[in-house]
């Protein structure tokens, strides 16, 4: 700021001294040449008026004074005429006479010609003069103007023409004896007037004057160098301090008094505009110190709105996650236990099934020992119509391993059922067999083979009794399985749908003997059809065990890659948290 102050005060003091140089230097330069071309014109025009008053003297001398002299007679015009007692000088003669009287005044009076008298034919011509005389020759009316340096002063010659202007010195100079030449005219140019100044004392006193007009120059350069360091002071000096004030301004500070309101100029005016500056910069700071304080504000209640979701997140999206990784955990271990439990109903079905090939077998004997009484069995085959069907309905919406337990679970319940029956049938088989035993008793020897038969059939119903026992254990280990499987899947799934099993009612009328007997065979083959339903049912066993374990070793991966999500869901919403907090 100070530079740009100092630049106002040069700004505003430079242009001074510079023009004075420039006027000091102008001076040096042009007055010198200006007063030599001064004094050299001068003295032109000082030569050519003296040439005009000498000639018109000469004129006047020679009309009336040498025309009185001739005509008196008494008197003789002479060039020597200061010997002579009558003699008077020439008009030339008089030239000359009164150039050498001048010559003390630095001034020189010449009259000569390429034609002299002979007084005066010995003088040389010097090449001014030869060229004046040439020059005027055929310029009469014109100058011959020269400037010389003789004797280290500077002297201007000025030739003008010396024409015959009168008849009287027309007719003199044709007359005389001595004349050079006796043909002259009126207006011819017989010579030369030639005036000689020294100009040097007029040179010295135009140096003089333009070394005095020079230093004048720089005194008044200076004065004004003077004042115009006092205006730049009296103009930067207000500016500089506002100036001052301005950058207070700029750095802040509000407090500081504006200077010079009250000047009627135009510092005032700049006074003025800058304590509207300092108004608004108050304004700006107010505004700017409002604006930081609800800025404030704002990132206040921003960080507590931030807080607040963090913590709401917290508390709802980790109560989630800790949820799933709660339910992963319970959903791994129930998963663990339905491949245990299927792992164990698969040992228990191998159980079954072989227990069911031997009651197969064991029917297959009774069906052997009732062929004889094939007959009557086709008879109730025919009348007896049985159907079991089983139907399994299963939650729509439930997983698979919710849907796989049913299906287990309803093939426990019909194999308990069908075991059951088989029961039943090995009861009732036993108590035909007694019943046709009696009856055998009764009919004496006619009723031994059919005895014997009874006997056999007893003994078969016993071994199905024996062999139903023996499946019906396995049956309820398989359902004990069954029930914990079950109960494990509660957890995540629906309740098993029932299976209900229609069997149709046996309806025929034994009125005869053999009613008996086709009883028995009827009951032989119940059994052979429930064997039979048992060997499906057992395999329906197996592959539903197998889907089970498979269901249960899937839903085994995935809690473990849910557990593994949850944790990094927990990372997540942990580092998530941390960010918000910090923010």
């Amino acid at each position: 700021m100070l530079s740009t102050n100092r630049s106002m005060q040069w700004a505003l003091v430079l242009p001074v001294p510079i023009m004075v140089a420039i006027g000091i230097i102008a001076a040096l330069i042009i007055l010198p040449s200006l007063t030599l071309d001064n004094a050299r014109q001068s003295a032109v025009e000082t030569a050519t008026q003296i040439a005009d008053q000498f000639k018109t003297i000469r004129g006047y001398y020679t009309r009336n004074v040498i025309k009185k002299v001739v005509a008196d007679g008494n008197l003789k015009p002479s060039f020597n005429h200061s010997s002579e007692a009558k003699g008077v000088p020439l008009p030339a003669t008089f030239i000359h006479d009164m150039s050498d009287l001048l010559a003390e005044k630095d001034t020189n009076i010449k009259l000569y010609s390429t034609y002299p008298f002979p007084n005066r034919a010995t003088r040389e011509l010097d090449d001014f003069q030869l060229e004046a005389w040439e020059f005027l020759s055929k310029n009469p009316d014109a100058q011959f103007v020269r400037k010389e340096i003789r004797d280290g002063r500077e002297v201007v010659r000025v030739g003008v023409a010396d024409r015959m202007v009168a008849q009287g010195c027309v007719n003199c100079h044709n007359s005389r004896a001595d004349t050079p030449k006796d043909d002259w005219k009126l207006d011819d140019v017989r010579g030369v007037l030639e005036v000689q100044t020294f100009i040097d004392k007029e040179i010295a006193r135009g140096t003089s004057l333009a070394n005095k007009i020079t230093i004048g120059i720089a005194i008044v350069g200076v004065i004004l160098t003077l004042i115009a360091m006092y205006i730049s002071r009296e103009v930067s000096g207000p500016i500089k301090r506002m100036t001052a004030v301005m950058k207070k301004l700029a750095e802040g500070d509000t407090e500081i008094e504006i200077p010079g309101q009250k000047h009627q100029n135009e510092i005032g005016e700049m006074a003025k505009a800058v304590q509207i500056f300092k108004d608004a910069a108050i304004r700006s700071e107010q505004v700017s110190s409002e604006a930081a304080e609800r800025e404030r504000r704002s990132e206040e209640e921003k960080q507590q709105a931030m807080q607040k979701m963090a913590k709401e997140f917290e508390t709802n999206v980790g109560q989630v996650v800790e949820t799933v990784s709660t339910s992963a955990a319970t959903m791994q271990s129930t998963a663990q236990s339905m491949s245990t439990a299927a792992e164990r109903t698969n040992s228990q079905v191998a159980d079954v099934a072989a227990a069911s090939e031997q009651s197969a077998l064991n029917v297959q004997t009774v069906a052997s020992a009732t062929e004889e009484l094939s007959s009557s069995i086709r008879e109730i085959s025919r009348q007896v119509s049985s159907s079991l069907q089983a139907n399994e309905d299963a939650v729509l919406k439930a997983d698979l391993s919710h849907q796989t337990i049913e299906k287990l679970v309803a093939s426990a319940q019909r194999i308990g059922e069908v075991v059951e029956l088989i029961s039943d049938v090995a009861e009732q088989t036993n108590l035909l067999a007694l019943n046709a035993t009696i009856e055998a008793a009764r009919a004496g020897d006619a009723g031994k083979g059919f005895a014997v038969v009874a006997s056999e059939v007893k003994n078969l119903a016993n071994q199905t009794a024996q062999a139903t026992e023996e499946i019906r254990e396995q049956i309820t280990d398989i359902q004990d399985a069954t029930r914990q499987a079950a109960t494990a899947i509660a957890e995540v799934g629906e309740s098993i749908s029932k299976v209900r099993d229609n069997t149709s009612a046996v309806s025929a009328a034994v009125e005869e003997q053999n009613a008996v007997t086709e009883e028995i065979a009827r009951n032989v083959e119940q059994a052979a059809a429930g064997t039979k339903v048992v060997a499906e049912n057992i395999s329906g066993v197996t592959e539903t065990a197998a889907e089970t374990q498979a269901a249960a070793n899937e839903i085994l991966v995935a809690t473990d890659e849910l557990q593994r999500q949850g944790d990094a869901l927990k990372g997540e919403v942990t580092k998530f948290l941390t960010d918000v907090r910090s923010a």
